[in-house]
């Protein structure tokens, strides 16, 4: 019964870490078995640009900012200075004239990004891009993922600028040819990159709010995670030491114990941190997407390894306690007399009756 019990926890364990490992290592390059594994994705399919991005609040910034070296403009200001600021006044009625007719493949957006761990990935949907109950989910193909950082800071803005730079330079990352767009919409997106702020970029809900938020759970997660796939790692070399030692050694089982718990804590909060933060995510894109046109999904291959994970060490834990109460992880072994103890004689009836050293 001891070796079986043994032999269920060291394959919890294996399963522990190895399940922990692919859910860390999600989207880490583009690979097809990796690219599935992420912590949110969002598609642009129908991304309306101008309820995204706030062109009045351009004409206002450079109303206010038209020169960086002064913050206003004085009373006694020349007739040209009245032209500049009156032209820039009407950049965002003008870019708003030619937005919306911009689409997110206009912009060199891609039309699905998902974020993970380590990074983002672009890629397209297979096929149709809808389904009769909206957006589709279910085949995507990832073309492009960004160089791997552990705990990746995501950083919507920076995103969005780098994306419009290279479609301006004609050095889209991912795309199998250049895009070709007009000298209308290259000024367009000229302006923008110019000039968009978290202040002018209307993410879903109170995203804006809460993303320093967002990326420090994520971080949390990532390092929780990435201590359960080590600690379970080192509990199956504890297990298998356990294998060659007396079962009853007392160190050896508080260590074992130890490490079981650690795990699974670690698991179940790392788990619980990137579940919670990311469905809040989703939420708040998914209920505006009749406004922006953005809607997003969670991966059910990541969430699906890292709970798997957190349940086997459950088990592990489980069968841990199960073991130590029931005696089976205990020497039950036999107490025999020692070989070499001295015989008691045997006595005869006749001999018991009397007591040779009575005194009377």
């Amino acid at each position: 019964m001891f070796r079986i019990v043994r032999l269920i926890i060291i394959l919890l364990s294996i399963a522990t870490t190895v399940l922990s490992i692919f859910a860390l290592v999600g989207s880490y390059k583009n690979e097809a078995y990796l690219t599935k594994i992420y912590l949110l994705d969002f598609h642009l399919t129908d991304l309306d640009v101008s309820q995204l991005i706030d062109f009045n609040g351009f004409s206002k910034r450079d109303t206010i900012h038209p020169d960086s070296k002064r913050d206003t403009i004085l009373p006694g200001r020349t007739v040209v200075e009245k032209d500049l600021a009156s032209s820039l006044s009407d950049i965002g009625s003008t870019i708003s004239g030619i937005v919306n007719s911009i689409t997110y493949e206009d912009m060199g957006l891609a039309q699905v990004y998902s974020i993970s761990l380590w990074g983002y990935c672009k890629g397209e949907v297979k096929g149709s891009s809808k389904t009769e109950k909206g957006f589709d989910n279910s085949d995507i193909d990832f073309k492009w993922c960004s160089d791997p950082k552990p705990a990746y800071f995501f950083d919507p803005l920076e995103i969005i600028k780098q994306e419009l730079n290279n479609t301006i330079n004609d050095k889209i990352t991912g795309a199998s040819g250049s895009i070709d767009i007009s000298s209308d919409v290259r000024t367009v997106l000229e302006q923008i990159v110019d000039n968009i702020t978290y202040e002018t970029l209307n993410l879903p809900g109170n995203l804006n709010k809460q993303l320093t938020l967002l990326n420090n759970l994520t971080k949390a997660a990532f390092a929780l995670i990435l201590i359960m796939a080590i600690l379970s790692a080192i509990g199956v070399f504890v297990q298998l030491i356990g294998c060659c030692v007396d079962p009853s050694n007392c160190c050896l089982s508080c260590i074992n114990f130890l490490f079981q718990t650690l795990v699974f804590l670690t698991g179940i909060i790392g788990a619980g941190l990137a579940t919670g933060a990311y469905i809040y995510v989703r939420k708040q894109i998914n209920e505006n997407t009749g406004e922006l046109g953005i809607k997003s999904f969670l991966s059910i291959a990541f969430y699906a390894l890292i709970w798997s994970a957190v349940a086997a060490a459950l088990l592990v834990l489980i069968f841990t306690i199960i073991g130590h109460c029931c005696g089976c992880l205990s020497n039950n072994r036999k107490k025999y007399k020692p070989l070499d103890a001295p015989a008691v004689p045997e006595k005869n009836g006749y001999e018991m009756g009397y007591n040779h050293h009575q005194n009377y």
